[in-house]
């Protein structure tokens, strides 16, 4: 009886580290899980991030040159102005010299 008695406690203790470990190796596995799946977030944010600074790297690019193209533009408008201006005078100059003879 007493030897049925000490099996049966055996038995309860192995059922007992059985689950203790599958408890402690599904923890594992849920932590590790957890990790990957942290990791991965980590790497989708930072690849994100890199994205945004290279699309508003981009976008400042594009807008210098836009603003420089302007400028270009309005100093290139302004010469035509002024050379027109000039030919303008020039022409009522020599009209008022014809004149005068």
């Amino acid at each position: 009886k007493a030897a049925a008695a000490k099996a049966k406690a055996k038995a309860k203790a192995d059922a007992d580290a059985d689950a203790k470990k599958k408890k402690a190796e599904t923890e594992a596995k849920a932590k590790a899980e957890a990790e990957a799946a942290a990791a991965a977030a980590e790497e989708e944010e930072t690849k994100r991030k890199a994205e945004a600074a290279e699309a508003e790297a981009k976008r400042k690019a594009e807008a210098e040159a836009a603003a420089k193209a302007a400028k270009a533009k309005a100093k290139a408008d302004a010469k035509k102005k002024a050379e027109a201006e000039a030919a303008a005078a020039a022409e009522a100059k020599r009209k008022a010299e014809a004149e005068a003879k």
